[in-house]
């Protein structure tokens, strides 16, 4: 069964122990390694130490009964054969003890000759009394005993020679595995650990994406978080969220259309009014009346351009990026706009300047009017009195450029991207009464975006304030 943790805590904790395994594991295979390698050299110590004692021992009891034999042979004392007799039962359960060892073929049978050449010595001397004749034949029997039993002790020596050499290849071959075992692990912890970092971080990084695109005003994609459970139920949350943002979004933009439809009837009526009081149809008007219903008609005209801003806006939200593309004189297009906005530069005594290549494109020009309109709207809004506007439209390969370029205040690194949120309000405009919905960059992203293209705060080129860059795409889009 895989194992699905419940929570974020619970995979870490399990991802901690599952990268901390592997060196535990390491660290217990290499006590039990060691255990058994101490375990074994303690078994060749003992093993050495027991050859080295019962071969000079055995050594020593050949040599006893040599002695013995040879005492008796000259005296003929009876107690001195009970000695050898013990002697040589001693000698019995030293040899014993040298064959429980591990000797090689040649050791094993120069013991069982030793053992046998002095069972020999053992049966001749057996008798109470033995026969003087067969004292001799014990005593060169008990000399080559000797000489036998002192190459056992030879051989003893090699034993632990070669228990050493055992030793020394089994240190080697382990601590060439243990070396091998450590490489090996610190990969795998490294590779788990790897793992789990990405299994951690994945969820927590779509987590945020989806905070991101909330905040972006981003609602059509749908949050999904994959992970722990707790993640998953954030994920779901968060989806909510989105849901209930794209429901207020659309009562927000339903709203502004009604609100702004609402209003366009009573100012229709209260522009015509004003329009008829300044054509003098209901009777002449005294200068100072005049100067009250210029003030009137001006700002009926910017309360028309906010209203027109707003339902602009609802479409632009509600449209969904629907164009209806027909060829296009971007470049007419933006001297119609230009000359629309000539009393607004007139009364600030702007000096517009337009460097404007031929460029005809397929789009939408009702939405790129809009465009253009906004930006220089902006730029007229932000500029000094008597300062200087720049219109550049250009064509590089297969894009068209066009920059707006005013000599206001200018946009703050913090401000590039707030401008173009919706209803944000920058500095106001130097000698500006209305400061207007905020909006209209917003739009102008809008139409633009559904264009393919972008839009952009870039670095001004000629004069010191704001310049506003909107790039177009040709590539099967120009004619």
């Amino acid at each position: 069964m895989i194992f699905l943790p419940r929570s974020l805590l619970q995979l870490t904790l399990f991802g901690f122990g599952l990268v901390a395994l592997p060196p535990i594991g390491g660290l217990v295979y290499t006590a039990v390694h060691l255990q058994q390698l101490s375990i074994q050299s303690q078994s060749a110590v003992f093993r050495a130490m027991t050859a080295t004692r019962a071969s000079s021992a055995l050594v020593e009891e050949v040599t006893d009964m040599e002695r013995v034999v040879r005492q008796y042979q000259v005296v003929g004392d009876i107690p001195l054969l009970d000695l050898y007799r013990r002697t040589h039962e001693a000698f019995s359960r030293t040899s014993e003890e040298l064959a429980a060892l591990p000797l090689d073929e040649v050791q094993r049978h120069r013991l069982v000759h030793l053992t046998k050449l002095a069972s020999e010595v053992r049966n001749h001397l057996s008798d109470t009394r033995p026969e003087p004749e067969l004292l001799p034949n014990a005593v060169r029997d008990l000399t080559d005993l000797s000489t036998l039993s002192k190459a056992v002790l030879t051989d003893s020596k090699a034993l632990i020679e070669r228990e050493v050499e055992i030793m020394e290849h089994t240190t080697a071959k382990a601590q060439y595995f243990l070396y091998w075992q450590a490489v090996a692990l610190g990969p795998a912890a490294l590779l788990l650990a790897a793992l789990f970092v990405i299994l951690i971080n994945r969820p927590i990084q779509q987590v945020d994406m989806a905070l991101r695109r909330l905040g972006d005003g981003e609602f059509a994609t749908t949050v999904v978080v994959q992970g722990p459970r707790d993640l998953r139920e954030l994920g779901e949350r968060l989806n909510w969220l989105r849901k209930r943002l794209v429901e207020l979004e659309e009562e927000k933009t339903k709203f502004l259309h009604q609100v702004s439809h609402e209003l366009k009837t009573p100012l229709t009526a209260l522009r015509e009014g004003t329009n008829l009081l300044a054509e003098g149809v209901v009777g002449e008007l005294s200068p100072a009346q005049s100067e009250i219903v210029a003030i009137l008609k001006t700002n009926a005209a910017n309360l028309h351009r906010l209203i027109e801003d707003l339902l602009n806006f609802s479409l632009a939200r509600s449209e969904h990026g629907a164009l209806l593309a027909t060829p296009v004189f971007l470049d007419a297009l933006i001297q119609e706009v230009a000359a629309d906005h000539r009393p607004a530069m007139i009364a600030k005594a702007l000096t517009p300047r337009l460097t404007l290549a031929r460029v005809t494109l397929r789009g939408d020009a009702k939405k790129l009017r809009v465009v253009v309109d906004n930006l220089l709207s902006n730029a007229v809004k932000f500029s000094p009195e008597g300062g200087s506007l720049v219109l550049r439209l250009e064509q590089r390969e297969a894009q068209v450029i066009l920059e707006v370029e005013d000599a206001g205040p200018g946009i703050t690194d913090e401000e590039r991207e707030k401008v173009f949120r919706a209803f944000y309000q920058g500095r106001r405009a130097r000698g500006g009464h209305l400061k207007g919905t905020g909006i209209g960059l917003s739009i102008a992203q809008e139409y633009v975006h559904a264009h393919k293209g972008q839009i952009a705060v870039v670095s001004p080129r000629e004069l010191s304030g704001a310049c506003l860059q909107v790039i177009l795409p040709t590539a099967g889009g120009t004619v």
